[in-house]
C-alpha cells in the first residue's frame, strides 16, 4: 500500500536545489523531522484545533475531520471530533488508520514514519489550500 505525505512548506525553512536531485528530498524529510521534534517539545500540555484530510483519488473520493487535538503533558495525544465532511470511506479507512498510526507511534517508535522506517519517494511540489506543499510516495 502507497501513502502519500503531504509536507507543508510553512513549517520549516528548505534550501531546494533542484526537485530532481535525489539530496533534495532528504532535505525536505531531515527538515521536516527536525521542526516536527521541535514543534512536539514546544506543544506539550496544549489544545489546538485541526483538520485532517484525507483522500483516494483513483476512487475520487475524499474527506476531511474537525478536531480539537489535545496535547499532555507528558505527549500523549488524544482527539476530540467535532465534525467530518466527505465519504464516509476517507472516515474509516484513511483518517482512521492515520490517527491509529498516531497513536502506535506513540507507543512503538519503530513504526514511525521516518527514513528508518519507511522509503520516501519525492514527487515535486503542489499548493494545498493556498499553501506550497512537497509530495511524497512513503512505502515500507
Amino acid at each position: 500500500m502507497k501513502v502519500r505525505v503531504v509536507l507543508l512548506s510553512g513549517f520549516f525553512a528548505v534550501s531546494l536545489l533542484a526537485a530532481t536531485e535525489p539530496s533534495a528530498s532528504d532535505v525536505i524529510v531531515a527538515n521536516y523531522r527536525a521542526a516536527t521534534q521541535r514543534q512536539a517539545q514546544a506543544m506539550q500540555n496544549a489544545t489546538m484545533e485541526v483538520e485532517i484530510a484525507g483522500s483516494i483519488p483513483k476512487l475520487k473520493k475524499q474527506g476531511r475531520l474537525h478536531a480539537f487535538r489535545h496535547i499532555t503533558a507528558l505527549g500523549r495525544i488524544t482527539y476530540e471530533a467535532l465534525g467530518f465532511q466527505g465519504d464516509d470511506t476517507i472516515k474509516k479507512n484513511v483518517i482512521a488508520k492515520y490517527l491509529q498510526a498516531e497513536e502506535q507511534t506513540q507507543q512503538d517508535p519503530s513504526v514511525a514514519v521516518t527514513p528508518d522506517n519507511y522509503n520516501f519517494k519525492y514527487k515535486g511540489r503542489n499548493q494545498l489550500d493556498g499553501h506550497e506543499v512537497h509530495l511524497f510516495d512513503v512505502s515500507p
